[in-house]
């Protein structure tokens, strides 16, 4: 999964303001972005699949 679609997934959750979006070496991209005034951190696995941590 590309930079570009681990953050069309997050924005495609709902979430706004991406930020800090990093693949790890185990391919899970990260992230933090805002669900509504709040920051969340968040995980991108590689089927697109988005989590709040």
């Amino acid at each position: 999964m590309t930079e570009t679609a681990a953050k069309a997934a997050i924005e495609a959750d709902g979430y706004k303001g991406v930020r800090a979006l990093a693949r790890g070496s185990d391919g899970v991209w990260k992230a933090s972005a805002l669900r509504g005034q709040t920051e969340v951190l968040l995980s991108v696995g590689p089927t697109g699949s988005v989590s709040e941590k």
